[in-house]
């Protein structure tokens, strides 16, 4: 108990430097450690901050990174400092691994044919669209609940067409089912 009160002391001090930050200190007693850091994962934290006996006697702490599973021990005197450089690595590792599963899962559609195929094999497809609410219902009605999920900031060319009526398109546009 002697132990517990230190190292919840010096939880509290952490989590005042840390104050930029979101903090929750896990005081519970009834739960082992891997039931709460399991817990606090499933949650969606993505950095997770260990403290024990043998960590206070050296000024030290663990920082958990819920991306990677990564462990690095950290002097607790440089943790602001590297707490926001690994938030900013998280963040920045996350986006590109969003961008690419994004641009592997995106196909160009210019036909009836190629936008169903592509809903059919879970892709978005990047169509030209002529902005009616006709086509609009056909599209979500012929591939099966699929829709417009936005409207490209690009412009169509002059001789854009339309996926499904052939008129002229007046936007470019995403098109997949929410799954």
């Amino acid at each position: 108990s002697e132990d517990k009160e230190k190292v919840l002391k010096q939880a509290e001090k952490i989590k005042q430097n840390l104050k930029d930050f979101r903090v929750e200190i896990d005081k519970r007693e009834e739960y082992k450690p891997g039931f709460k850091f399991n817990e606090w994962e499933m949650k969606g934290i993505p950095l997770r901050i260990e403290i024990g006996p043998r960590d206070l006697k050296v000024d030290q702490v663990i920082l958990a990174r819920r991306d990677s599973g990564k462990k690095e021990t950290i002097k607790v005197k440089e943790l602001v400092k590297k707490t926001k450089e690994t938030l900013e690595d998280i963040h920045n590792s996350l986006y590109k691994k969003a961008e690419k599963v994004l641009h592997a899962n995106t196909v160009e559609a210019k036909t009836v044919n190629e936008l169903i195929g592509a809903i059919k094999n879970k892709k978005i497809a990047k169509c030209f669209w002529d902005g009616s609410v006709e086509s609009e219902d056909w599209i979500k009605d012929k591939t099966g609940g699929a829709k417009i999920l936005c409207i490209i900031d690009e412009k169509p060319k002059a001789s854009s067409k339309c996926v499904y009526s052939g008129k002229p398109a007046k936007h470019f546009v995403y098109i997949a089912k929410s799954y």
